[in-house]
Formats: C-alpha cells, sequence, structure tokens
C-alpha cells in the first residue's frame, strides 16, 4: 500500500488596495479629535504636547528616579509631589533651552554626557594633625562646554571648596 503525501502549496499576492494605502500614508501622521474649530497646526501641536507629557511622566520614574512612595502623612506627599513637579520643570527646561539653541539631546543623554565631567576630592592630612578636603572640578571636555554654553553655564569658574576638619 502507497501513501502519497501532498506538499502544501504556498500562494502569494499583493492586495493592491492595502499596498496603495500604505503608500498614501507613508511617513504621515494620522490624528483624528472631536474638535472641529481646530487648525491643523493646533492639532498637531496638541499632539506633539500630549507626547511631551507621556515622556514627563516616564523620566519621572526613570530618568528622575521618582518612583511612587507610600507616604503615611499629607504633608509628606505633598512634599514628594513638589519634588517631582520641581525636578521635571527643570528637565523641561533643560530640553527647551537646548532646542531653542537647534540642539534635539534628550535629558537621558544630557545627563549620561554631562555626567563624565565630575569633582575630585583630595585629602590631606597637615602638619597640625587637622585634614584638608580640598574639592575641585575636572577639566570639562568640549562635549561639556557644548552642552554648557547652550545652557548659558559659566564652566570657566567653576567652585573650588576647601573644608578644614
Amino acid at each position: 500500500m502507497e501513501i502519497y503525501l501532498s506538499l502544501p502549496v504556498f500562494e502569494w499576492g499583493l492586495e493592491e488596495e492595502k499596498r496603495e494605502q500604505r503608500i498614501k500614508t507613508d511617513g504621515n501622521y494620522i490624528l483624528k479629535t472631536n474638535r472641529q474649530d481646530w487648525t491643523d497646526q493646533q492639532i498637531w501641536q496638541t499632539y506633539v504636547m500630549l507626547t511631551r507629557v507621556e515622556k514627563a511622566f516616564r523620566n519621572f520614574k526613570t530618568d528622575l528616579g521618582l518612583r511612587p512612595n507610600y507616604h503615611q502623612l499629607e504633608r509628606r506627599v505633598e512634599a514628594h509631589i513638589f519634588i517631582t513637579v520641581l525636578a521635571y520643570h527643570l528637565l523641561h527646561t533643560t530640553e527647551y533651552l537646548l532646542r531653542d539653541k537647534g540642539c534635539n539631546l534628550s535629558w537621558k543623554t544630557v545627563k549620561r554626557l554631562v555626567a563624565s565631567h565630575t569633582y575630585s576630592t583630595i585629602v590631606m592630612p597637615t602638619a597640625n594633625g587637622s585634614v584638608m578636603h580640598l574639592r575641585k572640578p575636572g577639566i570639562p571636555e568640549q562635549v561639556h562646554k557644548d552642552i554648557y554654553e547652550k545652557l548659558e553655564i559659566e564652566y570657566g569658574n567653576l567652585k573650588t571648596t576647601k573644608i578644614m576638619a
């Protein structure tokens, strides 16, 4: 007894209507709203603003590290919210100032780049038995200088502190 197995047949073809629709909308956004009184520009600006707000909430949790804290006292809850909003305003202002100067770096990237410009603490014992702590800034690299200049931060005379203990 012989058994013949038929091989599966593979057939394909283009669905022209779907293909044409994809080509027409390739690289375009389709936004839907019930606001009949808005211009195309207002709709787009609102969409961009919403994406920035969503990004801000992601930043609270990731870049700023401000996870929800379960406080027992109302004043602690209010303080946590205040710190979170303050941190966001600093983040947003930094990105805005950079964008205004033609630099589209995200906060996460700025933070990563600037993090390599650090201070060093030199600890030196003195002859009288006390210890001097000298805290000095490192020399900024060009990437740091570019960001500082765009944010109008004076990096040439960063503070050196001296503490005797």
